[in-house]
């Protein structure tokens, strides 16, 4: 019976570090040594407790050499509360001067209790910092489908202010580069509840969409840099072509770069 011992501890150790790290490499090593020590007879002349015992030590230490501390803590404390309660089974019960067994179901308990938490705060931790880089890809695949010049920026608006009575998504796409600040700005200026019934409004006044977007032209002088990354546009005397077939006066716009990519509307004024 005390053969199987030595098995018993090795399984316990092998199942809570399996428990903790998801790893299951390990038991693939544990079976690789179980068959190599089969082909040399080990099982033959130690018998298959002590053949098996060897092959989840070496899961074991696989295990153990890459757990941080909180792991150690919970197979510590794992082992300590294995040993006491096999001690008080042995003794059936606790008797006087039983310190030892209290102390080691104690400290068994602390030690899983104290892994357990540490545990689940990585866990938190590994969870938000994983939402984190998925929001940074995120704003960063946004940073590159934004319009990357100053001119591009108007004749991306205009595009979807031509478009909207015809295209579903032209209202968001024409939201899209705009900062909540800089839209409630525009909704305000055009005395309207929101950004998608600002451009809704401004659609109104498109008399050719086809002419619109074709003969639209931002002057070069109607954009200032400020700094590197901060563009002040003008785009209150817009050319539209002859007929005036859109409106020409769209406001003052205040550009900045974002995250390296295009520009977001960060602020915005009427005519």
């Amino acid at each position: 019976m005390l053969q199987w011992l030595p098995f018993a501890v090795l399984a316990a150790t092998a199942l809570t570090a399996y428990s903790l790290s998801g790893n299951a490499w390990p038991w693939v090593y544990t079976l690789g040594a179980v068959v190599v020590l089969a082909l040399l007879g080990v099982p033959k002349r130690y018998g298959p407790a002590r053949t098996i015992s060897v092959g989840l030590l070496v899961a074991d230490v696989a295990w153990l050499a890459a757990t941080p501390w909180w792991g150690w803590s919970v197979i510590v404390g794992s082992l300590a509360l294995l040993v006491g309660a096999g001690a008080l089974i042995k003794r059936k019960g606790l008797q006087p001067h039983s310190w030892q067994v209290v102390t080691a179901l104690a400290v068994g308990l602390a030690l899983i209790g104290a892994g357990t938490v540490a545990w689940r705060i990585t866990v938190v931790r590994t969870a938000t910092l994983a939402a984190q880089q998925q929001r940074d890809l995120h704003e960063d695949t946004v940073s590159h489908m934004l319009p990357d010049t100053p001119a591009g920026m108007i004749n991306y608006l205009v595009r979807w202010i031509a478009t909207y009575p015809t295209y579903k998504d032209a209202g968001a796409n024409f939201c899209f580069p705009w900062t909540a600040p800089a839209a409630g700005q525009f909704a305000a200026a055009l005395h309207v509840p929101d950004c998608l019934s600002g451009v809704a409004a401004l659609t109104r006044q498109v008399k050719d969409a086809g002419d619109y977007q074709n003969q639209l032209y931002l002057n070069g002088s109607a954009s200032q840099y400020v700094g590197r990354d901060t563009v002040l546009v003008d785009a209150c005397g817009l050319e539209v072509g002859p007929d005036q077939p859109g409106p020409s006066a769209l406001g003052h716009f205040t550009l900045q770069n974002y995250r390296g990519g295009g520009y977001k509307i960060t602020a915005y004024a009427p005519c």
